[in-house]
């Protein structure tokens, strides 16, 4: 009997762009159990998640930094989102133009007209439709290029955090047979570990433990974080250290993880009491010239986004390069705190959050770098915040082709953009339909792997059945086995190819009486477990391998066969 569901159980670590692309590309498949993880506490997104400053109907409370209190007083009962992280992105591939064509339609998704270029931040001097040869707004890539269409540029509706969100409620309203998804926002994976075939809890491979306290066991695991190091992480700890099978190695993986690989970022979140005209006219700009910004976007000229109360809202996002002074600086104050007092400052760099002080610094930089791209006065601010993403961009993505890792022996798969030929919310999406492809390839496998296995009583009925037992027991051959224990450790074994042994070349079936004891079955490639037990009958096809694991000391009857049904001899 199968235990369990029949369900092929899947985690999937972050629900960015890439992840919750791999989810609702899962769910259309039968027969998956997916199982989506994110940290993040504004909902799922990644980097294309919104931040909402109203402290209400967000993952945070008023006092939480970047909340309700941080806005001018004439201003308090007003409620704004900015998109802090992507900004938009466009799309040149015809398998992501087709799914954004369907996120349009489905209402999630719009697109984002008006005047793009480039400022040249020496002079203020704004150019339509030029891309800025010396700013990285290739990163979104929205004034063209590699095939994508400038006047294609598709932002999330309401906000861009709606763009996961809705691509994980869309598919999980029509799943397959048999599928489902389970959403745990706000639960971070803090641990992933494998047990191999059959060996872990309920026959799980892998077992993940989160946040919340909980471990939960599955067949197959996809990280899906936009820096490889968790990726790495898991691929270390399989047999070998996960050298040999993958499509990647663990040290080129580590080679895109934080901090080797990863460019940090600074968002500018900052809304005017009035707009700021023909200081800026345009909706999005790629800055040259400018040591200090790479991108600023009108958000409020986004769809959906235009508002009735004045307010203009703005997000600028930093180079590199000031991301880094500012994280030298940070770590320097640290280290000088450290020095000077027995408790040690909260600290800006590998991982910790920086202080609401050193926020308010950030955007008062990036406010004034902001003032001196646009050579212009700008109106009175009625709120100003700095958003930090610690990874923020990928410096050399791997270009693997597909564009995700794999290691299908041992179900553990990675995606993100970080895998594809460049940072953008594009690739990311190829990276995740690569990665679900992979799975699919698995479960596939395991499908295949449990077509070969029945545990179905012979044809004829119960006469039948009775006179086949008889010869069984009077001329099949027999086998026994002790129950697994540590001190009986030949109870947990991997079935034999029996096929390959001499004198078998004929042989297309083994069929099998058990006649004492019981035994569960871990079909290779995972999924659910079978039980056998005294009494059953059992059929293994030619190519089935698992891994036995007896539970009470076992005996068996059993004969070969070939593809007509003719009963070989048996040695």
């Amino acid at each position: 009997m199968v235990i369990e569901s029949c369900a092929y159980r899947v985690a999937i670590l972050g629900a960015g762009v890439a992840g919750s692309t791999c989810a609702a590309s899962l769910l259309r498949m039968p027969g998956i159990a997916a199982v989506v993880y994110d940290m993040g506490g504004r909902g799922p997104g990644g980097r294309t998640c919104s931040r909402p400053v109203d402290g209400q109907g967000g993952s945070f409370s008023p006092a939480d930094r970047g909340g309700r209190s941080s806005l001018s007083e004439a201003h308090a009962d007003k409620d704004l989102t900015f998109d802090h992280g992507a900004q938009a992105f466009t799309v040149s591939h015809p398998e992501v133009r087709a799914l954004t064509e369907a996120w349009e339609r489905a209402g999630f998704v719009g697109r984002w007209e008006g005047t793009f270029g480039k400022l040249d931040a020496s002079t203020g001097a704004f150019v339509a439709g030029v891309a800025a040869a010396d700013s990285d707004d290739t990163v979104f890539g929205l004034l063209g290029g590699s095939g994508a269409s400038a006047a294609d540029r598709f932002v999330g509706v309401p906000s861009m955090g709606a763009l996961a969100r809705g691509i994980l409620s869309d598919a999980a309203a029509s799943p397959a047979a048999g599928s489902t998804l389970t959403s745990l926002f706000g639960a971070k994976a803090t641990g992933v570990t494998y047990s191999g075939e059959g060996e872990g809890p309920a026959g799980a491979r892998w077992t993940v433990k989160s946040s919340d306290g909980v471990s939960r066991h599955f067949d197959a695991v996809v990280t899906a974080g936009h820096a490889a190091s968790f990726a790495a992480q898991a691929a270390a700890s399989l047999p070998g250290g996960g050298g040999s099978g993958g499509s990647v190695s663990v040290d080129a993986l580590r080679g895109v993880s934080y901090p080797a690989g990863c460019s940090p970022l600074y968002s500018l979140l900052v809304a005017f009491e009035s707009p700021l005209g023909d200081a800026a006219p345009f909706d999005g700009a790629g800055v040259a010239s400018s040591d200090d910004l790479r991108w600023i976007s009108r958000d409020s000229s986004k769809p959906s986004r235009q508002r009735s109360d004045g307010l203009d809202l703005w997000v600028a996002l930093s180079t590199e390069g000031f991301a880094r002074r500012v994280e030298e600086q940070a770590a320097a104050e640290t280290a000088e705190a450290q020095a000077g007092a027995e408790a040690a400052a909260p600290r800006a760099q590998g991982g910790s959050r920086p202080t609401e002080a050193q926020l308010q610094c950030v955007a008062a930089q990036l406010l004034e770098a902001l003032r001196g791209a646009l050579h212009a006065p700008l109106p009175p601010v009625a709120y100003v915040h700095a958003q930090r993403w610690q990874a923020g961009i990928t410096r050399a993505p791997l270009g693997l082709e597909p564009p995700c890792a794999s290691w299908e022996e041992y179900g553990l798969f990675a995606c993100g953009d970080w895998a594809a030929k460049e940072a953008k919310v594009e690739e990311a999406a190829l990276s995740g339909l690569a990665a679900a492809q992979a799975v699919g390839r698995a479960h596939d496998a395991s499908q295949r792997m449990r077509s070969l296995l029945s545990t179905a009583p012979p044809p004829g009925g119960p006469d039948a059945a009775a006179a086949l037992e008889e010869r069984a027991r009077a001329s099949w051959g027999e086998w026994r086995c002790a129950a697994y224990s540590p001190e009986t450790p030949a109870g947990r074994f991997r079935e034999s190819r029996w096929w390959d042994a001499p004198g078998r070349e004929a042989a297309a079936e083994e069929r099998c009486l058990v006649t004492a004891g019981r035994a569960t079955l871990w079909p290779e490639g995972g999924g659910p477990p079978v039980e056998i037990a005294k009494g059953d009958w059992v059929t293994f096809r030619r190519g089935f391998q698992c891994t036995w694991v007896v539970n009470e000391d076992i005996a068996k009857r059993y004969a070969y066969f070939d593809a007509e049904g003719a009963e070989l001899a048996c040695e």
